[in-house]
């Protein structure tokens, strides 16, 4: 059994090919950049598992070279799809909090896991970039995968946008704020 610990953050790889990383609790503030009276309505971490399809797995769905990882859980809640999306809670003063999240997976064929921070404005559909100076924020603010390079079949906006390269870049940019900047 292995387990590194960083800044708060376990990451903790051992029995039965398994894995966990683990998010603290944490306030999150977004700073936002701009001359205009927008307000963030809700802020959402999208946790996304995926691993190695095998050669079979690939014949009977369509030549995917990835699929969900097996006992993909949060929290100890079973996940069933390869991506969930947890809504973090707003505060009074208009901070967020990230709750603590332990993220188990099976670690067959190389499981990955990915996270990407969004908001939704107040009045603004869920996605529009047009109040974005960078309209692939509209996607990401903030995001880290443990796999280095994503595959094509799994590339996207969403883990590739403000990607940074380790689980503790992440976490101290959430901790410094996440600089939200939009069209003046």
């Amino acid at each position: 059994m292995k387990k590194i610990i960083v800044g708060g953050i376990l990451l903790f790889s051992g029995l039965a090919n398994s894995a966990t990383l683990s998010l603290d609790s944490s306030k999150i503030n977004f700073n936002l950049i701009t001359s205009s009276d927008n307000k963030i309505e809700k802020a959402f971490l999208k946790v996304r598992c995926l691993r190695g399809a095998t050669f079979w797995e690939q014949l009977n769905n369509g030549l995917k070279d990835y699929m969900t990882c097996d006992d993909f859980k949060i929290n100890g809640q079973n996940i069933s799809l390869d991506t969930k999306t947890v809504e973090l809670a707003k505060d009074v003063d208009g901070e967020f909090k990230l709750p603590k999240l332990n993220i188990e997976y099976k670690d067959r064929k190389k499981g990955h896991v990915c996270l990407a921070l969004s908001v939704k404005f107040e009045g603004v559909p869920s996605y529009s970039s047009d109040i974005y100076e960078n309209s692939t924020d509209s996607y990401s603010l903030h995001s880290f995968c443990t796999m280095k390079k994503l595959p094509f079949s799994i590339s996207s906006y969403v883990y590739e946008n403000k990607r940074v390269d380790s689980l503790l870049e992440f976490t101290d940019r959430l901790e410094r704020g996440v600089d939200v900047i939009l069209k003046h």
